[in-house]
């Protein structure tokens, strides 16, 4: 587990919204042990399958970022 002793409380206003978390452990590039977690909450503009559309290119765009 990346964050212990946490939770996600997930309520969007629709089933298909355009909310969503985003979270992305980064291990030290110098070989130490210590990790980095990057952890986005997004609130994309628009509600139903518009906003979950948004939500996958943010996602994505996020992905490809830190990668």
């Amino acid at each position: 587990m990346t964050i212990p002793q946490s939770f996600i409380l997930y309520k969007p206003k629709d089933i298909v919204a355009g909310d969503f978390y985003w979270m992305e452990p980064l291990e030290s590039l110098n070989g130490a042990n210590d990790t980095t977690t990057l952890f986005a909450a997004a609130d994309c503009t628009g509600h139903g399958v518009p906003g979950a559309m948004v939500s996958v290119i943010c996602n994505n765009g996020l992905n490809r970022s830190v990668r």
